[in-house]
């Protein structure tokens, strides 16, 4: 489900900013495995979840 959610996400996406955030050690170890189960890089992961977070 969340897969789904992140590559349809993509889909609408224009990428055309960065940002840089700092998390623990944790938290992003979490994301890149919860990301990797999912078959998407944790870069798009967190994209996806702050896109859905802003628009909800």
């Amino acid at each position: 489900m969340l897969k789904k959610a992140a590559e349809n996400t993509l889909k609408l996406m224009k990428k055309d900013e960065n940002i840089n955030i700092r998390v623990s050690y944790s938290t992003k170890q979490a994301l890149r495995d919860k990301a990797a189960k999912l078959g998407l890089r944790y870069q798009t992961l967190a994209g996806s979840i702050l896109h859905q977070y802003v628009n909800a």
